[in-house]
């Protein structure tokens, strides 16, 4: 299991940028975070273009 154990579904913030990231995989998953990912950046208080900790070294990429 992830590092981020916290299983509380977050209330989303519309301009998150995980919804336009091309490493989206599911609702709450991605190549950088394929357990979960963390709610500081689902809902926008991270913006993940910087580290943050247990990404893989992954990013935000912007979807084309």
């Amino acid at each position: 299991m992830s590092e981020h154990t916290d299983l509380t579904p977050p209330q989303f913030n519309v301009d998150g940028i995980c919804h336009r990231c091309a490493r989206r995989k599911g609702v709450f998953t991605c190549e950088a975070f394929p357990d979960r990912i963390p709610n500081e950046i689902l809902v926008g208080n991270f913006i993940h273009t910087k580290p943050y900790a247990g990404d893989r070294g992954l990013q935000f990429v912007k979807r084309v």
